[in-house]
């Protein structure tokens, strides 16, 4: 019986030997390999507002922190903070401000809603603007069309979009931080980041010719020039059947949207009921 439970007892012991020295190699590389963090990456991070939008180019507000700590990432990519938080990570880092960020904010350039614009075929397939725009370029007629199934307004996370009753998104100037994540997931390109001062800019992105357009929308640019020769200061043009403000030129004085015919040119605010 004795000589049974000795190799027993012998294979414990070695076990634990090896257990022990195993712990012992861990503790000793855990104290020789460790990094140090540089204390500042916290301390951006709690001055970042922790959105975690993706806006500054990278995925999160810790990455962006470390990026700035190790990398010396430029301080003002974060839109959402403003300039608050620029000045108080200029403080963190030692580093000078880069004083005024002009706030950006998101701008639908089209009017082509469903009481407006046309169907070539019914669409039954998936609920998304991209799904959609794969099967024939879009169930609309116009190719520039907003498709009205809503993917900017899911993929605000400041719940500044809406869909009015026309099916078309709506930006509440007030709530946008010009992350610029609808601008990215629109497959029409019709959302623009624009500085919020700017109160003039064009409602359409349609490129065809009046003949062909107005089979598809009753709101698109008829390219009648009427806004080029009525602009005192040079600062609109038709560009490809399309009007297009120079913005180094205008002064958002409103005459091109005044005698606009189809209303394309969109001055000041648009104001519409949340539905």
């Amino acid at each position: 019986m004795i000589e049974k439970v000795l190799p027993s007892m012998s294979g414990l012991i070695l076990l634990s030997g090896i257990g022990l020295l195993f712990g012992l190699v861990l503790s000793i590389a855990k104290r020789k390999l460790i990094v140090f963090k540089d204390p500042r990456i916290h301390e951006v991070l709690d001055a970042l507002p922790g959105a975690n939008c993706g806006a500054c180019g990278v995925p999160g507000c810790l990455q962006y922190a470390t990026k700035i700590v190790n990398d010396g990432m430029d301080i003002s990519h974060c839109p959402v903070g403003g300039e608050s938080v620029i000045e108080a990570i200029a403080k963190i880092m030692n580093v000078q401000s880069t004083g005024h960020v002009e706030k950006q904010v998101a701008r639908i350039l089209c009017n082509g809603g469903k009481t407006n614009s046309v169907n070539k075929f019914e669409y039954s397939g998936p609920l998304t603007c991209l799904a959609s725009s794969q099967i024939s370029n879009g169930f609309k007629v116009c190719s520039s069309a907003c498709l009205g199934f809503g993917d900017c307004i899911i993929s605000c996370k400041f719940d500044a979009m809406y869909m009015d009753e026309n099916d078309l998104p709506v930006v509440d100037e007030e709530k946008c931080v010009g992350c610029g994540a609808c601008f990215l997931i629109c497959p029409r390109n019709i959302i623009f980041m624009m500085p919020k001062r700017i109160v003039t800019h064009i409602s359409c992105r349609n490129n065809e010719k009046y003949s062909i357009m107005k089979q598809g929308c009753a709101v698109g640019c008829r390219a009648c020039k009427l806004c080029e020769k009525n602009c005192t200061y040079d600062a609109v043009h038709i560009v490809n059947n399309c009007a297009s403000i120079n913005y180094e030129k205008c002064t958002d004085c409103g005459k091109c949207s005044e005698v606009c015919p189809a209303k394309v040119i969109s001055y000041r605010k648009n104001i519409s009921k949340k539905v």
